[in-house]
């Protein structure tokens, strides 16, 4: 092992490890605490204590490492896997980074929102629409752009607050923190005017060329009940039909499903963002009904597995070139 060069996965899953919360402001290089919760990884639990540092301490010093810890941060994505992904469930891309769920399930989400900005925005154009939903996917991906793109694009909130409490964090919200995140150059007396529409009943497909949505899974008390999957706040049972009981979160409002439809039948970019299995599936399966609801997906490689052994019972990981 100490004359092969660590693998990209490898290297994004130890310094993950090594630098989330609460290790991150340890000083020791290679806190024990890094080792023991290395050691219960999966991939890993066969390598001893000593391998285990090692591997550890050869990642610190990895050249690569300065530039994975630059604030710039572009998760490394699995080619093979994506096209594999995006072959199988009939997607324009399919975008697949390795899996830090058991460590930092909010830092996946972030994750996702950072690969789906690095490889999108720059193909996106000087002057779009984008329709968004909530979620911390898209809110990484909002907070990545820069002045000039928030200025030159229109955004559309694809749901909303519907009164009283916050139910979650809808669109609305987060174009919200878009523009509070920007105020001091916005209130400058020569400052451009930006294009947002909150209201999801003023947006149609016609508005837009791009739509990212998150799939996200559903609280506790929901997954009794049978939904696995919340798009947009519109309830999924496992099976892609809405939750007769309460379709959609009484306290929000957003554009009908079918919307999302209709961009894909005109070709339109919509990018769902997710890493629960049961939640992407169950989106996927809707397409029976009308449709695809997305023809792009930005996942990581535990779900993209979960979901290629879904669509064909039979398919092996060793299928998988490279």
């Amino acid at each position: 092992m100490a004359k092969q060069t660590l693998s990209e996965r490898d290297l994004f899953r130890i310094l993950t490890l090594r630098y989330s919360p609460p290790l991150a402001g340890w000083t020791a290089r290679v806190p024990k605490e890094v080792v023991e919760r290395f050691r219960f990884w999966f991939p890993y639990c066969h390598r001893s204590l000593p391998q285990l540092r090692r591997m550890v301490l050869k990642a610190l010093s990895d050249p690569r490492t300065g530039k994975l810890l630059d604030a710039d941060f572009h998760p490394p994505t699995d080619g093979a896997l994506g096209e594999e992904l995006a072959r199988k469930l009939e997607l324009k891309v399919a975008l697949v980074i390795p899996s830090v769920a058991d460590l930092d399930a909010i830092a996946n989400e972030r994750y996702l929102g950072l690969a789906a900005f690095h490889h999108f925005a720059s193909q996106m154009g000087e002057k779009i629409s984008l329709g968004v939903s909530g979620g911390f996917p898209v809110h990484t991906f909002l907070q990545q752009l820069t002045f000039q793109q928030i200025t030159r694009w229109r955004f559309f909130a694809l749901n909303g607050q519907e009164g009283g409490q916050p139910t979650g964090t809808t669109a609305d919200i987060l174009l919200g923190n878009l523009l509070a995140h920007h105020w001091q150059t916005l209130v400058a007396p020569d400052a451009p005017k930006l294009q947002v529409v909150t209201d999801p009943s003023q947006v149609s497909p016609d508005l837009l060329d791009w739509a990212l949505v998150t799939v996200a899974s559903p609280d506790d008390a929901l997954k009794q009940k049978g939904v696995v999957a919340d798009v947009l706040g519109y309830r999924l049972m496992r099976n892609g039909s809405l939750f007769a009981a309460q379709p959609l979160c009484p306290k929000v409002k957003a554009v009908p499903l079918s919307l999302l439809q209709r961009m894909v039948r005109q070709g339109k970019w919509v990018i769902a963002l997710g890493d629960d299995v049961d939640a992407l599936w169950a989106t996927y399966q809707m397409h029976r009904s009308g449709g695809q609801f997305f023809n792009t997906l930005v996942t990581d490689d535990r779900c993209a597995i979960a979901l290629l052994q879904r669509v064909d019972p039979l398919w092996r990981l060793a299928d998988v070139p490279g």
